[in-house]
C-alpha cells in the first residue's frame, strides 16, 4: 500500500509539470490564433467591414483583453454610425489598458456627441495628464469651452488644437460651432464643408452641420444632407431613423416610407421596422395596403413565422378575426412547441376571452 502510495505520488509529481506545460501551449496557442485573426480583421477592414468584424470577435473570443481587436471593432461601428456599440468597445480597451489615449479619446468625442459634458470633462482631463500633444484633446476641450459659453478659452484651445493639427476634424467641428456663435454663419458652413471634404467619414462633422442647417431653419438643406449621410452610412439605422422623422414632420410620405422599408430590409426580423412601416402605411394608405405590406414580407424574411404572427395580429385588430384565429391555428399546427406557437396560443386566448 505504501508501495501504491509512493507510485501515485510519483505520478503526480511527473504529471504536474507535464500538465503545466500543456497549459502554457494552450494559452501560447490560443494567443496565437487571436492574433492571425486579428491580422486577418485588419486586411478585411476596408474592403469587407463585415468579416473583418467576424475575425475581430473570433479575436477576442480567443482573447479577450485583446486591446487591438475591441478598438478595430469600435472604429467599424463609429464608421457605421453605431456609436453605442461603438462607445461599449472603446470602453473596453480602457478597462484592459487605462493609459490607452486612443480609446479616451474617442470616449470623450462620444460623450461630447451625446451630450454629457461633464463626462466628457473627465476624460478630456484624464487624457490631458497622459499626454498634452494630442489635437483632437484641445479641440474637445474648444467644444465644452463652448458649451460653457466661454468664448475667449474656446478660441485659446481651437487654436492650440489647429497649431497641432491643421485638419483635425475635431477642431472643424468646434470651430465652425465657434464661429455660428459669434454670428459668423456663412463661415461656420463653409468651415465644416471643407472638412468633410478631407474627412467625409467623420460622424460628428456630419452632425454638427445638421445641427448648423437646422438653426438656420434650411428645411430642405437638413433633408439633403441626411440623404448625403445615408449614402455614406447607409447601414445606419439611426440615420435613417431620422430622416424618417424629418420626412414625417415636413409630409414628404415617399420618403418616410422609402427609410421606413430600408429600415426593415436591414432587419427583416425586427418587430419594431415592421410595426413601424405597418402602422406607417396604414395611417396613409388603409388597412389593405398595410395587409399586402405583410404578406410581401413573408415571401422575404428568413423567420416567416414571426410576420404570420403579425398578420394575424392584424387581422385581429381590423376586425377581421376569423382569419386570423384561422392564422393563429395554423401557426399552432405547424410549429409545435416553437416560442412563436406559445405566443399564438395566446393570442388565440385573447380572442376568446375578448
Amino acid at each position: 500500500m505504501r508501495n501504491l502510495a509512493k507510485l501515485g505520488f510519483s505520478f503526480r509529481a511527473t504529471l504536474a509539470p507535464v500538465l503545466l506545460a500543456l497549459l502554457v501551449v494552450a494559452c501560447d496557442n490560443a494567443e496565437e490564433r487571436a492574433e492571425k485573426h486579428y491580422q486577418s480583421g485588419l486586411e478585411l477592414a476596408e474592403a469587407e467591414p463585415e468579416k473583418a468584424k467576424i475575425e475581430f470577435r473570433n479575436a477576442i473570443r480567443l482573447n479577450d483583453v485583446h486591446v487591438g481587436a475591441h478598438y478595430q471593432l469600435g472604429l467599424l461601428h463609429e464608421v457605421e454610425s453605431n456609436l453605442s456599440e461603438a462607445f461599449r468597445r472603446f470602453s473596453e480597451v480602457i478597462d484592459i489598458q487605462p493609459e490607452n489615449v486612443d480609446a479616451r479619446v474617442k470616449v470623450a468625442r462620444l460623450f461630447m456627441i451625446d451630450n454629457a459634458p461633464d463626462q466628457a470633462r473627465r476624460e478630456i482631463e484624464t487624457i490631458l495628464r497622459l499626454e498634452t500633444d494630442r489635437a483632437e484633446v484641445y479641440s474637445l476641450l474648444a467644444a465644452l469651452k463652448l458649451d460653457e459659453n466661454d468664448l475667449p478659452g474656446a478660441r485659446e484651445a481651437l487654436d492650440k488644437a489647429l497649431s497641432l493639427d491643421p485638419e483635425d476634424p475635431d477642431a472643424a467641428v468646434s470651430e465652425s460651432s465657434y464661429l455660428f456663435r459669434t454670428g459668423q454663419h456663412a463661415k461656420a458652413l463653409a468651415r465644416i464643408n471643407a472638412a468633410l471634404e478631407v474627412t467625409p467619414y467623420a460622424i460628428a462633422l456630419h452632425l454638427t452641420k445638421l445641427q448648423t442647417l437646422e438653426s438656420l431653419d434650411q428645411t430642405d438643406a437638413v433633408g439633403e444632407h441626411l440623404q448625403t449621410m445615408i449614402d455614406t452610412f447607409p447601414d445606419s439605422r439611426r440615420i435613417r431613423q431620422a430622416m424618417v422623422s424629418w420626412a414625417v414632420r415636413f409630409e414628404r410620405e415617399d420618403i418616410a416610407e422609402r427609410e421606413l422599408r430600408a429600415l426593415v430590409a436591414l432587419d427583416p426580423d425586427s418587430r419594431e421596422a415592421v410595426t413601424n412601416l405597418v402602422r406607417y402605411i396604414r395611417l396613409q394608405r388603409g388597412d389593405g395596403d398595410a395587409r399586402v405590406v405583410l404578406l410581401e414580407l413573408l415571401d422575404t424574411v428568413e423567420r416567416p413565422e414571426n410576420i404570420r404572427l403579425m398578420l394575424a395580429d392584424f387581422d385581429a385588430q381590423t376586425g377581421d378575426v376569423e382569419r386570423a384565429v384561422e392564422d393563429l391555428t395554423t401557426i399552432i399546427a405547424e410549429d409545435g412547441e416553437s416560442p412563436v406557437a406559445n405566443r399564438a396560443r395566446v393570442a388565440l386566448a385573447r380572442i376568446y376571452y375578448e
